[in-house]
């Protein structure tokens, strides 16, 4: 198991969602973050990686990790008073493509959700960005 093949499982996940391509209208799922994006578009996914830890070693043989990515559901408010309701149906599909195989295609042995944040700082923007914690084990030597 690696972090490449775990990002590209999750990058993976989000694109095959019918709920996030048909009733959220998603247009691409970006690896890494992007300046400058076009409002067109919108609305997007970007996929970051936060932080990988190794937490457990087992005597030089396998040693377990703990990754966090940040998955960031933006999309262009057209009506203001739906835009809460909008950004937090946005965020439910995300978690529910995310959700769909909790060992990620076999590369993590469990997965959880973090805190989300909300983001309204690049308005007519808004997103919801969600802790993705994956937890997952490889050899200590190959790092496979």
């Amino acid at each position: 198991m690696n972090i490449v093949d775990i990002k590209d499982y999750i990058v993976e996940l989000l694109e095959d969602d019918s709920d996030l391509s048909d009733t959220i209208g998603v247009k691409k799922v970006y690896e890494g973050d992007r300046q400058n994006v076009p409002t067109d578009n919108y609305p997007a996914i970007f996929v970051e990686i936060l932080e990988n830890d190794e937490i457990r070693n087992d005597a030089n043989t396998n040693v377990r990790l703990a990754a966090t990515f940040a998955i960031g559901c933006y999309k262009k408010i057209e009506d203001v008073d739906s835009q809460l309701t909008d950004i937090m149906n946005f965020e439910k599909y995300a978690k529910k493509a995310l959700s769909q195989d909790v060992k990620l295609g076999g590369n993590s042995i469990d997965v959880s959700f973090g805190k989300t944040f909300y983001d309204n700082d690049f308005w007519p923007l808004r997103g919801a960005v969600i802790t993705f914690n994956v937890l997952y084990q490889q050899s200590f030597t190959a790092r496979t």
